[in-house]
């Protein structure tokens, strides 16, 4: 509720939100889920209607993993390997990565063990060992 969220309108990059489905199935589902969640937000206690959005979801569920699966198998049936290849760089691609770190020396490191370790001597550095003393903790009252 409190944190800000990014809707992006461009629909199939991979940060967007709005993510529209692909069949008419899977879109009647998708209407029919947001009016009921739309009713059991202002019902929340109605069980009927709880049962209901559970099917409801369960179904879109269903259509939705039927799409995927109709889209991979166009994907096998289409015998083409530069579209596999697409698919497969589309899942397996690191989609985020920690930009240039600056070392103490003032180079520049860009390869991932480089990073892995400024990062490690940096923790170990300020990090403290473990003593086994637990502190004392006062008793703080919430108001």
């Amino acid at each position: 509720m409190f944190v800000p969220s990014y809707i992006n309108n461009t629909c199939g990059s991979a940060t967007t939100m709005c993510k529209r489905p692909k069949s008419r199935k899977l879109r009647k589902f998708s209407v029919k889920k947001r009016k009921l969640w739309n009713k059991l937000r202002l019902h929340p206690h109605d069980p009927s209607l709880c049962h209901r959005y559970r099917e409801c979801v369960h179904q879109w569920r269903e259509a939705l993993r039927a799409d995927v699966i109709a889209y991979e198998q166009r994907i096998i049936d289409a015998n083409d390997l530069g579209a596999f290849y697409k698919f497969v760089n589309k899942r397996t691609a690191s989609r985020s990565s920690v930009g240039a770190i600056v070392a103490k020396d003032g180079n520049i490191l860009t390869d991932i063990h480089e990073k892995a370790n400024a990062f490690y001597k940096y923790f170990a550095s300020v990090g403290v060992a473990d003593d086994g003393t637990v502190p004392p903790i006062r008793n703080v009252s919430f108001v």
